[in-house]
């Protein structure tokens, strides 16, 4: 695992880029942005020291979803591959459960949006309208991210649950009680 620092502004990974590594923040901020760099860009999330980001591309294997941006100078992250993980995990045993709440906290997230625009767009077509392209587009969009987070989130816990070495489920389930 290699610790590397940032600077403010300094993009950590792109979207769009496939990368199998995950990232701990040891200290300083970190941006997770959308269309990062174009006028349509929207901050999704800001994360701080103790918490990680990436960790999606570990599990899926499949480009990023978002930019991640040093929002401070000196932004210092520890960069664990996926080679490294395990190693990780042994290090840090509370990071399996950590993990995973994230992921179901995003899962979480996503579903309450789903619910609201399905909403919205049930209020518009009892009231007689129709709801604009882009929304029905939206919501297209939204229910796959659900569907993409709902399958990390899973294979994530399988990947825990049939480790051959107890100790990582041992952890996870002492953390939920």
């Amino acid at each position: 695992m290699m610790q590397r620092t940032f600077q403010k502004d300094e993009v950590i990974f792109r979207e769009g880029v496939l990368q199998t590594t995950m990232f701990d923040i040891c200290s300083g901020r970190v941006g997770i942005f959308t269309k990062h760099g174009t006028p349509e860009a929207r901050k999704l999330t800001e994360l701080g020291a103790g918490q990680y980001f990436g960790e999606m591309g570990m599990v899926d294997r499949l480009p990023r979803s978002a930019t991640a941006v040093a929002l401070e100078d000196g932004t210092v992250l520890q960069e664990i591959t996926t080679e490294e993980f395990g190693a990780y995990l042994h290090e840090q045993p509370e990071q399996v459960m950590a993990i995973l709440q994230n992921l179901s906290a995003r899962l979480r997230d996503l579903t309450a949006e789903y619910k609201e625009l399905c909403g919205v767009i049930a209020e518009l077509e009892r009231a007689g309208q129709r709801p604009a392209e882009e929304k029905k587009g939206f919501l297209a969009a939204l229910r796959k991210k659900l569907n993409h987070y709902a399958r990390v989130y899973n294979e994530a816990a399988v990947i825990v649950a049939q480790s051959n070495d107890a100790f990582y489920w041992n952890v996870m389930m002492n953390a939920m009680y």
